[in-house]
C-alpha cells in the first residue's frame, strides 16, 4: 500500500515513527522520489493496521472540524441576517442609544454607584448592549456611553479607553488596605497612577484613598489639571482609628491652575489643605469631615466667609462639622451679597450656623438644611432662618416634623413653599428637585440627647417660624404633644386646610378642635375672630392612629372626635370651616359602630377596610378586612380641597 493511496505522504514525512526505517524516511523526504510509489516497509501487519487506523482517524477528525468551522461561521451570519429581521433590531440607533443610558442609570442607581460612592459594580449595564450584534455596535458607536473609567484592570481600563476615543471621560479610582490585600492594592495603585498621568483626558476624577498619604502617591505623576470640572476626593482611614502621623497632603496638586474646575468636594480627616482648592469658578462647594472626634484642624467661620467673598458664583454650599468648637465669633459689617447661592446645608453647633447664616446675604428663594444638637440653645438660628424665610415673596405652604421610628433620636422639620398634599407630604425626594419633589424650603434635623423632648422641640420650631400661610401639616410618631402643646402649634396654623398624624401625634387633637383660642392669638388677628383652633380646616387624613386611646373619661380617640366634631357644627360659626373629610388608614382597634356614627355627621368618610389588632399572641391580624369604606388605593386628596 503507498503512501498516496492512504493519502499520508506529507503526514509521514515529517513523523519520527518508530515503524518507519531511516532508510524509507529519506526515501519519502527526498524530492527525487514520488509519494504516490513509495511502498512503507512495515514490521508486522498488527503495527501496519494500527498505524493506518491512527492516520485515518485523525484525518478524519480534521476533516470533521474543519466542516463544523465552516458551519458556524455560516450560522453567525444566518444568525446575524435573521436578526435584521427581529423587532429589536428595528429600533433606531438614536433610540437604542437613549435606551442604554436609562438602562446604566438604572444599574448605578441599583449599586449606589454614584458620585462619592464606591461600592457596587460599575460595568453591570453593559450586559444590555450584547443582546445582539446590532445592539453592540450601535453602543460602540458612541463614545459617550464609555467615559466613565472606573479602575478595575488593565485590559478592561485599555478597552474602555479606546471605545470612548478622544472625548473627555470621567475616571473612578478606589484604593484602600481595607478592600484590597497589598498585592491588589499595590496593582491598582500602579494602574491609576497611569491613568492619572493622563490627567488633560479627564473632566472629573472621583477618587477615594486609605489617607493623605495614599493621595500624595497617586497625584504625584498626575498629568496637568487644566481640563478639570469636577474633583470628589474622599480618604477612608481606619475605623475607629485616627489619621496615621502624616504631615504631607496633596496641596501641591490642588493648588495647579484648573480654569475650569465648577465641583469641589472632600470627605476626611485632615481637611485644611483643601482652602488651596477653593477658587473663584466654583459653583459648588463640599466638605465633610470624616473625624469628628481627636485632633483635626479645623476651619473658623471667618475663614468660610472670607473665602465665599471671592465666590460669586456658588449655587450650592455644604459644610459638614468642620468648624473648631472654640473660636472667635465673625463680625461683619454687612452681609455678603451671595446672589446665586441657591443651597445652604450646614451641620454642627447652633451656634456656627447662625454665624454663617448671618454673614450672608442669599436669594429669596435660597433654601436651608441644617443638622444640630438640641441640647446647645438654637433660639438664635432659629432667628437667623425666620429673618431669611419672611424675605420671600412665596410664604411656606406646607409643613412636616416626624421621625423615623420611636427608636430614632432625630426630629426632622421639612417646610414648603409650594402646597404639598396629605398623600404626597410624607415623601421626600434627596437626589434631585422636580415638580413632585420639590426642594424643601427649610430642612432641620435636631438630634435629642434626651428622651421625651421630641415635643418641646417641636414647640419651639412651630413658634419661631412665619406659618401663617401653611396649608397642610404632617406630623409622624412625635410623642407628648399635650393639649397645652398643641394649642400653641394651632395658634401659629391659621389657614390650615389638612392635616395628616400619624401614630401617637393625634393624641391630643380632638380637645384642640373642640377648644376657643384664648386672647391673644394669630387667630384674632384677622378681620372676623373665630370660636375655634384651625378654624379652616376641612380634612383629616389618620395614619396607623390607636383608636383605643382614651382620656380621663375613658372615651376613645374616635369618639372624642367626634364629640369635637359635633360641638364645632353646633356653634355654626361663618368664620369656622367645618370638618368635610376623614381619611382612615392602617388604623388600629376600630370599633364598626363608631365609625358609622361618625360617618353620620361629616359628608365624606373613607377608610381602606383594614384595621389592625392584636390577638392573643401579640400578632396582628385584620379584624374588619374588606369591611368599611374605600379601598387605601381610592384615598388621595387634591391641591383644589385646600386652595379652593
Amino acid at each position: 500500500m503507498t503512501v498516496a493511496q492512504l493519502g499520508l505522504g506529507p503526514w509521514y514525512a515529517n513523523q519520527r515513527h518508530p515503524i518507519i526505517s531511516e532508510h524509507h524516511r529519506s526515501r519519502i523526504a527526498s524530492s527525487h522520489y514520488s509519494l504516490d510509489t513509495i511502498d512503507i516497509d512495515l514490521e508486522s501487519p498488527a503495527v501496519a493496521r494500527k498505524a493506518m487506523a491512527d492516520a485515518l482517524s485523525l484525518a478524519n477528525k480534521r476533516a470533521i472540524q474543519a466542516e463544523f468551522d465552516a458551519y458556524t461561521r455560516k450560522l453567525v451570519f444566518a444568525r446575524r441576517r435573521l436578526n435584521m429581521y427581529t423587532f429589536v433590531a428595528r429600533f433606531p440607533a438614536e433610540v437604542l442609544i437613549e435606551i442604554f443610558y436609562h438602562y446604566q442609570a438604572l444599574c448605578q442607581e441599583q449599586e449606589a454607584d454614584v458620585q462619592g460612592a464606591h461600592n457596587g459594580r460599575p460595568y453591570l449595564w453593559l450586559k444590555v448592549t450584547h443582546i445582539c450584534y446590532f445592539w453592540r455596535y450601535v453602543a460602540l458607536s458612541d463614545p459617550l456611553l464609555w467615559k466613565r473609567i472606573t479602575v478595575t484592570n488593565a485590559a478592561c481600563v485599555k478597552e474602555m479607553f479606546r471605545r470612548a476615543k478622544n472625548i473627555r471621560l470621567s475616571l473612578k479610582v478606589t484604593v484602600s488596605p481595607l478592600i484590597d490585600n497589598h498585592k491588589m492594592l499595590q496593582a491598582r495603585i500602579n494602574l491609576a497612577q497611569r491613568c492619572l498621568a493622563l490627567l488633560q483626558r479627564f473632566d472629573t476624577i472621583d477618587i477615594l484613598a486609605g489617607d493623605t498619604q495614599d493621595l500624595v502617591d497617586l497625584f504625584r505623576t498626575a498629568g496637568s489639571p487644566v481640563n478639570l470640572k469636577t474633583i470628589i476626593i474622599s480618604t477612608m482611614g481606619m475605623p475607629g482609628m485616627p489619621e496615621p502621623p502624616f504631615n504631607g497632603t496633596p496641596a501641591a496638586f490642588i493648588k495647579k491652575p484648573m480654569p475650569n474646575l465648577t465641583f469641589l468636594q472632600y470627605q476626611g480627616p485632615n481637611f485644611y489643605w483643601i482652602e488651596a482648592g477653593m477658587r473663584p469658578t466654583l459653583t459648588r462647594l463640599d466638605i465633610r469631615n470624616g473625624q469628628i472626634s481627636g485632633p483635626v484642624e479645623m476651619f473658623t467661620v471667618a475663614q468660610i466667609v472670607r473665602v465665599l467673598q471671592t465666590m460669586p458664583h456658588l449655587e450650592k454650599l455644604t459644610l459638614i462639622d468642620i468648624f473648631s468648637a472654640s473660636q472667635a465669633e465673625c463680625r461683619t459689617s454687612s452681609p455678603i451679597d451671595m446672589t446665586v447661592l441657591r443651597s445652604v446645608h450646614i451641620d454642627g453647633s447652633a451656634k456656627h450656623c447662625a454665624n454663617v447664616l448671618e454673614c450672608l446675604s442669599l436669594p429669596t428663594d435660597a433654601a436651608f438644611s441644617f443638622r444640630i444638637d438640641s441640647e446647645a440653645p438654637f433660639t438664635r438660628l432659629m432667628t437667623a432662618i425666620t429673618a431669611k424665610l419672611q424675605t420671600s415673596t412665596t410664604p411656606l405652604r406646607s409643613i412636616s416634623v416626624l421621625r423615623a421610628d420611636q427608636n430614632d433620636n432625630n426630629v426632622q422639620f421639612r417646610t414648603w413653599r409650594t402646597l404639598r398634599t396629605l398623600t404626597t407630604i410624607q415623601d421626600v425626594s434627596n437626589s434631585t428637585s422636580s415638580p413632585s419633589h420639590p426642594t424643601p424650603a427649610l430642612t432641620m434635623y435636631i438630634t435629642m440627647q434626651r428622651t421625651n423632648t421630641d415635643a418641646k422641640i417641636v414647640e419651639q420650631v412651630f413658634t419661631a417660624l412665619p406659618l401663617d400661610d401653611v396649608r397642610t401639616l404632617y406630623a409622624s410618631r412625635i410623642s407628648g404633644l399635650t393639649k397645652p402643646i398643641w394649642t400653641k402649634i394651632a395658634a401659629q396654623l391659621p389657614a390650615l386646610r389638612g392635616a395628616r398624624l400619624k401614630r401617637n401625634a393625634a393624641e391630643s387633637l380632638p380637645e384642640v378642635l373642640a377648644s376657643s383660642p384664648q386672647l391673644p392669638s394669630k387667630l384674632h388677628s384677622t378681620r372676623t375672630a373665630t370660636a375655634f383652633y384651625f378654624p379652616r380646616l376641612q380634612t383629616l387624613l389618620l395614619d396607623e392612629v390607636p383608636f383605643e386611646t382614651t382620656n380621663n373619661q375613658g372615651h376613645s380617640f374616635l369618639r372624642r372626635l367626634t364629640h369635637a366634631v359635633m360641638v364645632r357644627r353646633s356653634s355654626r360659626s361663618p368664620a369656622t370651616s367645618q370638618i368635610k373629610k376623614l381619611m382612615i388608614q392602617q388604623c388600629t382597634d376600630i370599633v364598626m359602630g363608631e365609625v358609622i356614627d361618625f360617618k353620620k355627621i361629616v359628608p365624606l368618610v373613607q377608610w381602606d377596610g383594614y384595621e389592625l389588632t392584636l390577638d392573643d399572641d401579640d400578632g396582628l391580624f385584620d379584624q374588619f378586612e374588606g369591611v368599611g369604606g374605600k379601598r387605601g388605593d381610592d384615598i388621595v386628596d387634591a391641591v383644589q380641597e385646600y386652595e379652593g
